[in-house]
């Protein structure tokens, strides 16, 4: 199915994007945005 491969290619570069925003810190909102953000695909990739 292609919706399938392009959420896994788009899995694969926000992953590679989160590993290098790691080693930058955020603040107040923008980071609580990011984790949300980050649960839902992580719940996303369980179903």
């Amino acid at each position: 199915m292609p919706a399938t491969h392009s959420l896994c290619v788009y899995q694969c570069i926000n992953t590679k994007q989160t590993r290098l925003r790691r080693r930058r810190r955020y603040k107040g909102q923008e980071g609580e945005n990011e984790r949300q953000k980050w649960k839902t695909i992580v719940l996303k990739k369980k179903m």
